[in-house]
């Protein structure tokens, strides 16, 4: 991923990410803030994606969007791709059999949840009101094990209107075996000619149909998911996420009180608000970070344990944003080999 305009600056890596000569985000030393944020999405992962970047895991991607950076807006519209081929391991389906559907009947069309086995009809995406021509039979929100033979659980582009995941039936992309009269295509996975059947683009919802609200709890404390979510605004709350302070195993996680974030990968500058910045933090994903205004000054606006964080060019000259980051000296935090924690709170 180049990180900045044109690969030329770096203006979106968070720390102790650094930016190399190739104008990427890359493991490194010191660049300037505090001892990083700790990897992860802090979110569920399992279900895999279809296209975007944002969360982590499961069974593959359909279709894309884009990749995190420039000014540290990232993703995409949700609109290019003919059928998509980009993603993950494009495992089919789950082990479950999802409240008694049969395993023939996601993709059909329907009307009704009775003509779905007692699942989901699908006639409008969940965002953008983007219909599903004929309807469509599935199961949302979908696990690896709750979809039915014959489909795949999948995590859609939040901006292609379904913010939440959903079972969708299996196909070919050779043989396109989906209702592609009816406005259908088979998006590809990346493993081999396996995909899955959902609208093609000329039935996507429009890109500025796509609203979840700023996301203004970024940069708060928190202890669950829930704290930093509405806003962003249902169906897109699974968007904001948190650090807590402490780990599954009682430790402390270096985010003092917690630390709101939200998922900007796909919409972009737009969801962080004026009081936060859409940074790049790996070449798929992007985040909001709080917003400060006195970069290599302490803790400045931050909470205490954070410290105002600038981003920079490729020449080490500041960056047009900076936002609040963790201090090397909060409880769990500790600077790489070879730097010490300055009494600011930087790794030097």
């Amino acid at each position: 991923m180049a990180c900045g305009h044109g690969g030329a600056t770096c203006e979106s890596c968070s720390s102790p990410l650094v930016c190399s000569t190739a104008g990427s985000c890359v493991t490194g030393g010191s660049t300037g803030g505090g001892s990083g944020t700790a990897g992860g999405t802090g979110q569920a992962g399992g279900t895999g994606q279809a296209g975007g970047t944002g969360q982590a895991g499961g069974t593959g991607q359909a279709g894309g969007t884009g990749q995190a950076g420039g000014t540290g807006q990232a993703g995409g519209t949700g609109q290019a791709g003919g059928t998509g081929t980009a993603g993950g391991t494009g495992t089919a389906g789950g082990t479950g059999t999802a409240g008694g559907a049969a395993s023939g009947s996601i993709g059909n069309a329907c009307t009704s949840p009775a003509n779905c086995g007692g699942n989901t009809c699908k006639t409008q995406t969940l965002a953008g009101g983007a219909a599903y021509p004929g309807g469509y039979c599935s199961v949302q929100p979908c696990t690896t094990t709750s979809c039915p033979s014959g489909s795949t659980c999948v995590a859609i582009p939040v901006t292609w209107g379904e913010p939440k995941a959903m079972c969708l039936k299996n196909c070919s992309t050779t043989a396109n075996d989906c209702r592609t009269a009816e406005g259908y295509t088979c998006r590809g996975l990346s493993s081999g000619t396996s995909g899955v059947c959902f609208l093609d683009n000329a039935h996507l919802p429009s890109a500025n149909a796509i609203d979840a609200g700023v996301a203004i709890k970024v940069g708060a404390a928190c202890t669950t998911d829930v704290n930093c979510q509405n806003p962003p605004t249902a169906p897109f709350e699974d968007l904001g996420f948190c650090f807590p302070p402490t780990g599954a195993d009682g430790g402390a996680t270096g985010f003092t009180g917690g630390y709101c974030f939200a998922d900007c990968s796909e919409l972009g500058s737009p969801l962080c608000g004026a009081n936060g910045v859409c940074l790049g933090i790996s070449t798929t994903e992007a985040w909001c970070f709080g917003r400060c205004s006195t970069p290599g000054a302490g803790q400045g606006s931050c909470r205490p344990g954070y410290v105002c964080s600038g981003t920079f060019f490729r020449d080490g000259g500041p960056g047009p944003d900076s936002y609040c980051d963790t201090s090397c000296a909060a409880p769990g935090n500790a600077c790489p080999t070879g730097t010490t924690c300055s009494g600011l709170g930087y790794c030097i």
